[in-house]
């Protein structure tokens, strides 16, 4: 959502294109959490910020529903991230005496990114760094900015040498998240020894 063009409130199409019989699907917002390394953790923290309307639906074969998804938290003022889990959910038992059926039932889920997008530019502050017994350093940075840090065709310096070959790049740096950077190096490095570039 592009928060600093006033846009808080998106749309998702979901669209039944498998099998021949109603589906149930339950449409919920989790916070998106990562750890040091840059990889999304793999938790459930539902979030509060978002409205979604309807967030449960039954499908029919070859149906289409829009649902709406509501920013409802307050003016964004950093970027933040989210994680939209659509889920299959079991329809309801049918009634008591009808015939045993007996199957295997699959449920399928979707998660797909939200991105409150400020426009702010990100960056990278240094926090500490240490040699590593693989014989490579470590380099711990923070982003103290508004804006998340990218790594489309991001680079590191390393003193002068630059370092394009280094670990923690996976996914965006967001407000207030550190990550840690591991590359070959013969040393740690201070502060004004590192930066990135573009």
């Amino acid at each position: 959502m592009q928060v600093h063009r006033g846009e808080y409130i998106g749309y998702m199409e979901i669209v039944h294109n498998g099998g021949n019989y109603p589906h149930a699907v339950e449409i919920v917002v989790n916070e998106r959490i990562l750890d040091v390394n840059g990889n999304i953790e793999k938790t459930s923290v539902p979030s509060k910020d978002f409205l979604i309307y309807p967030s449960q639906i039954v499908l029919y074969p070859g149906e289409q529903v829009k649902a709406q998804v509501l920013y409802r938290s307050g003016k964004v003022e950093a970027d933040k991230a989210y994680i939209v889990h659509t889920k299959e959910v079991p329809l309801p038992k049918g009634h008591k005496d009808a015939p045993v059926a007996m199957g295997l039932n699959v449920m399928v889920g979707y998660d797909t990114n939200i991105l409150m997008d400020t426009g702010k530019p990100g960056s990278l502050s240094f926090v500490s760094s240490q040699k590593l017994d693989s014989g490579k350093v470590e380099v711990i940075m923070e982003n103290k900015s508004n804006g998340r840090f990218k790594f489309d065709n991001a680079y590191l310096f390393a003193g002068k040498e630059k370092i394009t070959d280094f670990t923690g790049k996976a996914n965006s740096v967001m407000p207030g998240q550190k990550r840690r950077f591991v590359f070959k190096y013969n040393r740690p490095l201070s502060a004004d020894e590192v930066r990135f570039g573009k």
